[in-house]
């Protein structure tokens, strides 16, 4: 997912948090079968995988709803 992502040519438009779910038992206990998951601002916005157009699509909304 992080390959998709830098493929989508905007990453001045976020900051990548990574979260060891491992580390964290509820967390694991609700995500260990479905890594990885974005979350954009709290919400879960891809699971699984994602297309850099499809990314680059979501942040644009984001930005567009801000101005």
């Amino acid at each position: 997912m992080k390959a998709a992502m830098s493929k989508a040519g905007c990453t001045a438009l976020y900051t990548l948090e990574e979260v060891d779910i491992e580390s964290e038992p509820e967390l694991f206990a609700r995500y260990q079968y479905e890594i990885p998951v974005l979350f954009i601002n709290g919400v879960e916005a891809f699971r699984h995988r994602l297309r850099p157009d499809e990314f680059r699509a979501y942040l644009a909304a984001l930005v567009s709803e801000q101005s």
